[in-house]
């Protein structure tokens, strides 16, 4: 399966450079191993509607691992592999 999530710039540039290849999210989704994930960027705006502005870009990935240790109820661990290997997607392009 394929999810379309936000992405704060603070959490998407170290995603893009590598430097951080997992993260915390709320498993509204049901995430899965081997699903994939569009990260968009984008910053919090209380002047747009739904609270958020994207900045056009974007990134894929692969979710490699799953893990609820030490999460808050209703929370997962995603770990991503395979960064950028299905979509990159920069504003400029």
């Amino acid at each position: 399966m394929h999810h379309d999530i936000n992405s704060t710039v603070k959490h998407f540039r170290p995603i893009v450079d590598g430097k951080k290849r997992a993260e915390n999210r709320y498993n509204d989704r049901n995430y899965q191993l081997n699903d994939t994930i569009t990260l968009h960027e984008g910053v919090l705006d209380g002047n747009t509607p739904g609270g958020f502005s994207y900045t056009g870009c974007t990134v894929s990935c692969q979710i490699s691992w799953i893990a609820d240790f030490g999460c808050e109820p209703g929370f997962v661990t995603l770990s991503y592999a395979n960064v950028g290997l299905l979509i990159v997607r920069d504003k400029n392009d």
